[in-house]
């Protein structure tokens, strides 16, 4: 019995004996893996005052450079746009219509297609399909439609579109 006391004893001591050598070698690890003294506060900001100004100057030109492709993009922006115009009477010349509209400019039409169709509606009366590409930052579809009533507002009952599509 007295030698299972001293074992159990002398192991206890060990043990202990092992759990301070541990400890110190440990914090010494810690202390040579931290050379810059900063590992204590992951999420601090850095106080370096050049560190934030070639960040700052790093998202100003990323910025600019983002402005840049956007208004590029918007430059290039173009749309076709078809057009469905149709006459109050049947008797009126549609292809003198075509050329009158074709004949029309604004700073935001590219051009007008050079086809145009005529095809029936009812009881004889014809519409004109006609196409035209713009410019999507310097003009509408309803300030084409709004052009082509103002000169032809007596002959033309209905202006639709047909159909819209990004160049």
């Amino acid at each position: 019995k007295n030698k299972l006391i001293k074992m159990s004893t002398e192991s206890a001591q060990a043990a202990e004996a092992v759990k301070e050598e541990v400890k110190p070698a440990a914090t010494e690890d810690a202390e040579e893996d931290d050379v810059f003294g900063d590992d204590d506060d992951l999420f601090a900001e850095d106080d370096d005052p050049e560190a934030a100004a070639a960040a700052a100057a790093l998202k100003e030109k990323l910025y600019l450079e983002a402005k840049k492709r956007g208004e590029e993009k918007l430059q290039k922006s173009k749309s076709m746009i078809v057009l469905e115009i149709k006459p109050y009477e049947t008797d009126f010349d549609l292809e003198e219509l075509a050329q009158g509209i074709k004949a029309m400019t604004h700073e935001g039409i590219q051009n007008w297609g050079e086809q145009h169709k005529l095809e029936p509606v009812a009881f004889g009366i014809k519409k004109l399909v006609m196409s035209v590409i713009v410019h999507d930052t310097k003009v509408s579809v309803d300030d084409i439609t709004d052009m082509i009533n103002e000169k032809y507002e007596d002959d033309v009952q209905s202006i639709d579109v047909q159909s819209m599509s990004k160049v």
